[in-house]
Formats: C-alpha cells, structure tokens, sequence
C-alpha cells in the first residue's frame, strides 16, 4: 500500500484533507472532508519494522535485556535498531557508557598472566572481544553472566 503524500503532485501544494476512505473488507465508501493525521509527526519517519521495535521496547518498559528476548534476537541487534530509530527521529546515537564492572568472583583455571590483565571488565567489552572472534559465544556468556 501507498503511504499518504504529504504534497500535491501537480502544483506541491501541501495536501490537507481526504475525500473518500474506502472499506478493503465489504466496500463500504465514505465520502465527506477528512483531516489527514499530522504527517510531520516524527513518528511517520518511521518504516513498519522501525515502529514495531517502538512498540516492543516500549512493552519492555525500555529495559534492552527483555527486549532481546521478545525480539529473540542478540544485544548488539537490539542497539543497533535502536540505533536507527534514534537517527530516523533526528537524533544521535550516544556511544554506551562503560562503566567497570567487576567480572565473576570464580577463579578462571590456570589464568595466563597477560589475560588477567586483558579481561574484559563491561558489558560492551565482552561483547566487543565476541564480534572480534576473542572470544567463544560460550566464554561470552560466562563472562556477561559474572557481569550481573
């Protein structure tokens, strides 16, 4: 289906009103003077999938890590649509605060010197070292788990 136009084709007018809606289902037509909803509302920039992630975070109350399981996709996914919406809505993006965080209390077996020293100790870290290929999906949720 066609999204409304916002201007005249002929002569870029703005277009205002609507003078017949029809029903897809039984073919009812009405036909009158229709106000268009706000078309420059910044929620119309959005594409159907854009709106639908709008209304699933909004479900999730905002919280990311409800959101990935109602999207059964991962966090970076979840950032990255999140991401967009921000940018069709005119804004930018904010890199995410790392704030350090103490991993895990269990001791890693035989820890090699260096990696002690390189651990990743946020969030975004572990997920980093993942999407470099340092680290195992497996290592990446123990480490998120001692994250908590």
């Amino acid at each position: 289906m066609i999204q409304l136009a916002e201007h005249c084709p002929f002569c870029s007018a703005n277009i205002t009103t609507i003078k017949q809606y029809s029903c897809d289902s039984c073919g009812t037509t009405f036909d009158g003077h229709f106000a268009l909803p706000e078309l420059h509302h910044p929620l119309t920039r959005l594409s159907p999938a854009q709106l639908d992630f709008v209304l699933a975070f909004v479900r999730c109350e905002g919280k990311l890590n409800r959101l990935e399981a109602e999207l059964g996709v991962s966090y970076p996914t979840v950032r990255h649509r999140l991401n967009e919406v921000i940018t069709a809505l005119g804004g930018e993006p904010q890199p995410e605060a790392e704030s350090p965080v103490p991993l895990s209390t269990e001791p890693t077996p035989n820890p090699a010197p260096d990696d002690q020293n390189n651990a990743p100790r946020t969030r975004k870290q572990v997920l980093d070292n993942l999407a470099a290929g340092k680290l195992s999906p497996e290592e990446a949720m123990r480490l998120l788990r001692g994250l908590q």
